[in-house]
């Protein structure tokens, strides 16, 4: 297999009812890449979920985030970010992203 085909099969998806995990393996382990939430029946530890409007996510996390295009990323440390896609106003997915 090339590299990249092999890569393929590193990485799965775990998809649950309003979150997804996405993984891949390192040596023997899975490692979590990206949490997505995808519906307001998640939420994150602070209380975003989606549906909320950009004023409600801005009063749990602040004004400290970037945007491109659609999407509002707040920093969590150096190693990952939160990011928001947002639509008319209001977020419509969530996304746990390690760099």
């Amino acid at each position: 297999l090339s590299s990249a085909a092999s890569d393929v099969y590193k990485r799965q998806i775990y998809p649950f009812a309003g979150f997804a995990l996405y993984t891949y393996r390192a040596e023997d382990k899975s490692i979590i890449y990206l949490i997505e939430l995808k519906d307001d029946t998640a939420a994150t530890r602070e209380g975003a979920k989606v549906g909320m409007t950009a004023g409600e996510i801005e009063a749990l996390y602040g004004t400290g985030y970037t945007e491109s295009g659609v999407i509002r990323s707040y920093p969590l440390g150096k190693d990952a970010t939160l990011d928001f896609t947002m639509e008319d106003g209001k977020a419509a997915l969530i996304e746990y992203v390690a760099k």
